[in-house]
């Protein structure tokens, strides 16, 4: 399916295992960014991060740092009129949190569920770390490649650690 940007610019998706990891990511794509005078706009959703050092060292290089539910929907609206978003997050931003009894569940603070809100999907997601997300039985941070939790139109998929898969799979 081809996305029509006469409507609105693409949202694209960088997830990262943590913010550490997040941060040399963003840099990178940001950076590039930057030199080629591109129209696109870096924002980490920081949904359940509470590392609040790594949150201060990116706001103090001028990245949107959201966390908010209301800041989220109001900036896509907004930005997505007159630029490609990279919304970057770690997978426990993207889609969960650990209820009162320990177990984890969509969070109402989930970037999944505030996509699904404002009817988007993601053109395109680069999932850093990939070989962290491949879980039996649909486990919370296995949601980056199902559609029916969020859609994404193409995925690209990475990792600098060579793994050998041993054991059974659903995924």
């Amino acid at each position: 399916t081809l996305l029509n940007f006469k409507e609105s610019f693409p949202i694209n998706l960088v997830t990262s295992p943590t913010l550490k990891v997040l941060t040399g990511n963003l840099i990178t794509l940001a950076s590039n960014s930057i030199a080629k005078n591109r129209q696109e706009k870096h924002v980490v959703f920081a949904g359940i991060d509470k590392d609040k050092g790594t949150l201060a060292y990116l706001r103090s290089l001028g990245i949107e740092v959201i966390s908010d539910r209301t800041q989220f929907v109001k900036l896509m609206k907004e930005w997505t009129k007159t630029h490609t978003v990279w919304v970057h997050t770690t997978y426990q931003s993207y889609y969960y949190q650990n209820n009162k009894q320990g177990k984890k569940e969509e969070s109402r603070n989930c970037l999944t569920r505030l996509m699904r809100e404002l009817k988007r999907s993601f053109y395109f997601a680069y999932i850093d770390e990939v070989h962290k997300t491949w879980q039996p039985n649909r486990k919370p941070w296995s949601a980056i490649h199902y559609d029916d939790i969020c859609r994404i139109e193409n995925r690209f998929k990475c990792t600098a650690s060579k793994k050998d898969f041993k054991g059974p799979s659903s995924v």
